[in-house]
């Protein structure tokens, strides 16, 4: 698995190489191949692209971020967390539709076989994952504490290891309903 700050070296050199300070902020750039450009229409054009496999699936994290911030409003900071943001609240969306998805799946477990707590499970997973995302993203950032880079560094993990869980637990409730 590649390690979400590897991701970043590139930002990281382009940051300092624009001097990234923070004047201005990105409108949206278009994605080529997608109907509206935005980062909810490029990650939808993505995913059904890498339809069915989850290995290219889970490489459409940062697919807007990406062009967004080769715009000339993102190569700021404050471009570039405006980039990494709209993607984000993307890939949040997909997390909590399918988290309603798994908590009905849940409930059924457990009323048909009430000791599986399949419900109470599942929900212990959620803040067992949600703190480990917290946690691995300011690790990966902890270097640059102190810098402008250091909230660029969490807001690119937490994408991608968001990303990566929205795929995995898709492809597991698939496989589940596919049982």
């Amino acid at each position: 698995m590649r390690r979400p700050a590897a991701r970043f070296a590139g930002l990281i050199a382009l940051a300092a190489a624009t001097g990234a300070t923070g004047a201005g902020a990105p409108s949206g750039p278009a994605v080529a191949g997608t109907e509206d450009g935005s980062a909810r229409a490029a990650v939808a054009a993505c995913l059904a692209a890498a339809e069915p496999d989850p290995a290219a699936r889970r490489a459409c994290a940062g697919i807007y971020a990406t062009v967004c911030m080769e715009s000339p409003e993102g190569q700021t900071t404050v471009g570039m967390s405006q980039c990494l943001g709209e993607e984000l609240a993307v890939w949040e969306e997909m997390r909590a539709e399918t988290w309603k998805a798994l908590r009905a799946d849940a409930k059924q477990a457990d009323a048909a076989y009430p000791e599986a707590e399949a419900l109470p499970t599942l929900r212990r997973a959620r803040r067992a994952w949600t703190a480990y995302r917290e946690a691995e993203c300011r690790a990966a950032a902890a270097p640059y504490s102190g810098g402008t880079i250091y909230g660029l560094i969490v807001g690119n993990c937490t994408l991608t290891l968001t990303a990566e869980r929205v795929v995995a637990q898709r492809a597991r409730l698939l496989e589940e309903r596919n049982r």
